[in-house]
């Protein structure tokens, strides 16, 4: 067996800006309950569908004014 490592690059965190050009999978550690979790990971999703539309539209530029949303529930 062989272990790999990925780049905490492509790794999102809620509670955390990052680069949305760049992320693959969001973590949601930062909420207490699962309430806040769901409600901040719809903002997030939201997001992101509104983030691959601009993509769509605009392939030649890799920025994108919108930004995430969320937290709003979880800590930061």
């Amino acid at each position: 067996m062989e272990v790999s490592y990925f780049s905490e690059v492509n790794f999102g965190r809620l509670c955390l800006p990052c680069d949305l050009n760049q992320i693959y999978t969001i973590q949601a550690n930062c909420c207490e309950d699962i309430d806040s979790k769901i409600h901040d990971l719809k903002l997030v999703l939201d997001d992101w569908r509104k983030f691959k539309e601009l993509s769509a539209n605009n392939a030649s530029s890799k920025w994108s004014p919108l930004s995430w949303r969320a937290p709003q529930k979880c800590i930061a």
